[in-house]
């Protein structure tokens, strides 16, 4: 969403991740457009 790459370790910990981190956090949260 926000254009940067996901973390190799947030792939091996989750390999069909489609947010980094930071994201998934804020959709987790409802703070994404």
């Amino acid at each position: 969403i926000c254009g940067k790459d996901i973390s190799v370790e947030r792939l091996k910990a989750v390999p069909h991740a489609t947010m980094c981190i930071e994201c998934k956090f804020k959709e987790e949260r409802g703070l994404l457009k």
